[in-house]
């Protein structure tokens, strides 16, 4: 029989005398939160959200913060509990450490290492995704979606291409909230271009600058190789990958794509343009076969939209991705993978969703679901 419990890692189930412990996470220089930090004991783990907050429960009495490119923290339950967790960046600030531009040969190297490092045989594991879309603004969709995925490969290789339908995907459970809309006037990401972008972190030697940051950490753990265009290449995407210097992996992927004078495109008498795109990629090393796994993902688009009676819109969406439990489970293809993603539907069922607390939801969202009215849809239950 194969697992139907959703992701571990996210949602523990409350066994014997427990305790809730929340709080919120900040970089100790900035202030400002941290999200995607994992929390964990030795029965549980959760994830902050964009607020640095989050939710755990246990009954042990150590709880760990861990984050790439950050200091991890060991605190007990009574150091933490409704209080701020404070993470220092191991890279504090560019004249704090070492910079070189030490060429493109350990870019090179990382590349030529994705064999070695990243499962290229087929996988299954459990995932959960949470879509936001705001028009103007304000929030207008959000929906989670859990269930599972298989992959015949995570990346491809000169040797060893993508195949044509890489992936296969079971949704399992599926909660929305939305106001009565009707002039959404094009496709968001489809599940198949999601997955797609995801593994989209190529840059190549030919068109961009790398430059190299050392950690402050004494045994230099991680890497940051920082990517900018050549002048010469008229690109507008820059960022960063940090780097196992041991096996050259990447354990996170960073890119950010902003084009305020992007031009138009126009279809049937609507024109728009993307003209902001962020992507966020985290990797984990499984400790058993030493392949890493991805992890965590958040991708983040604004697009600037004319319609037919000329005016302007603003839309913001925005898509969170978390796996685990990585196997070889059977899965079934339930749906279109081309499908506009806000445009699945799938039955509700209460019962799973009443013990999904621990990925929290921020305070516009709680706003936004407490001012849905009569004529809106809401399949979230606030406490």
């Amino acid at each position: 029989m194969r697992n139907l419990n959703f992701i571990i890692i996210l949602f523990p189930y409350l066994l014997g005398a427990q305790n809730v412990i929340n709080g919120t996470i900040v970089d100790t220089e900035t202030l400002k939160p941290l999200e995607f930090v994992d929390v964990y004991t030795n029965q549980a783990n959760t994830s902050s959200n964009a607020e640095g907050k989050f939710e755990i429960t246990t009954n042990g009495n150590e709880v760990s913060f861990t984050l790439l490119g950050y200091e991890k923290k060991i605190s007990t339950l009574k150091e933490i509990n409704g209080d701020t967790i404070f993470l220092k960046n191991k890279f504090v600030a560019l004249d704090e450490v070492l910079l070189s531009t030490s060429g493109v040969e350990p870019i090179i190297q990382m590349y030529r290492s994705i064999p070695e490092n990243y499962p290229s045989e087929t996988y299954s594991e459990e995932f959960f995704m949470r879509c936001l879309l705001k028009k103007d603004g304000a929030i207008v969709k959000l929906q989670d979606l859990s269930g599972l995925i298989e992959r015949k490969m995570l990346f491809s290789t000169s040797k060893n291409p993508m195949p044509r339908n890489n992936y296969t995907v079971e949704i399992q459970n599926m909660r929305k909230a939305s106001v009565k809309e009707e002039d959404i006037y094009f496709e968001m990401f489809s599940m198949n271009e999601f997955l797609k972008a995801l593994i989209a972190t190529y840059m190549s030697p030919e068109l961009y600058d790398f430059e190299t940051v050392h950690s402050t950490d004494k045994d230099q753990s991680v890497v940051k190789y920082y990517f900018t265009p050549k002048p010469s290449s008229n690109l507008a995407t820059n960022g960063f990958y940090l780097v196992n210097p041991e096996d050259k992996a990447f354990n996170q992927y960073y890119m950010l794509n902003s084009q305020k004078n992007k031009k138009f495109t126009e279809k049937r008498r609507i024109k728009y343009r993307t003209y902001f795109y962020e992507l966020d990629v985290r990797f984990k090393s499984d400790t058993i076969n030493k392949k890493y796994y991805l992890n965590k993902a958040k991708l983040s688009a604004k697009v600037e939209l004319i319609n037919k009676e000329s005016d302007r819109v603003l839309y913001d969406v925005e898509y969170q991705w978390f796996t685990s439990n990585h196997g070889n489970v059977k899965v079934d293809d339930n749906f279109s993978m081309r499908r506009d993603l806000f445009k699945i539907d799938k039955d509700y069922n209460p019962q799973f969703w009443n013990n999904q607390n621990q990925l929290l939801l921020t305070s516009e969202m709680k706003s936004f679901l407490q001012g849905l009215t009569g004529e809106d849809k809401s399949e979230f239950v606030l406490e």
